[in-house]
């Protein structure tokens, strides 16, 4: 069945998406106060932005190249960004549409699915629900 997800995927947790972002801002943090400079696209990356719909439900904004990168999807975030700019990343929403990725930034939430490439798939999985 072409675009349905397969039963194995790797699930992402929305707490570790809020530990993904807090730990680079750390990161950023340290670089700061040693003096480093800091390129505004990395402290841009580190940001997860969050918002509430109206039903009460969490959206997340995570850096999708840092993402596919610390959970093992791709190999470098060099690869992550080529597939952004071929149009090979699509968030599947919980509700059937779906979005083609064109920039290194995408809501997600709870029940939504990135598809990278034909075969390998994410799905955003509620941390609450899963304890």
């Amino acid at each position: 069945q072409r675009g349905e997800a397969p039963e194995e995927m790797v699930k992402v947790s929305t707490e570790e998406l809020r530990r993904l972002a807090s730990a680079k801002l750390d990161e950023i943090r340290s670089r700061q106060a040693a003096g480093k400079k800091v390129h505004r696209d990395e402290v841009d990356e580190g940001f997860l932005l969050t918002a509430t719909d109206p039903k009460g439900t969490m959206t997340y904004s995570p850096s999708i190249t840092l993402l596919l990168t610390r959970k093992g999807i791709v190999k470098s975030r060099s690869e992550a960004k080529r597939l952004i700019a071929e149009g090979a990343i699509e968030v599947i929403h919980e509700d059937g549409s779906t979005k083609t990725l064109s920039r290194d930034k995408a809501s997600v939430k709870a029940g939504d699915r990135i598809k990278v490439g034909k075969r390998r798939w994410v799905k955003i999985v509620d941390a609450d629900a899963e304890q």
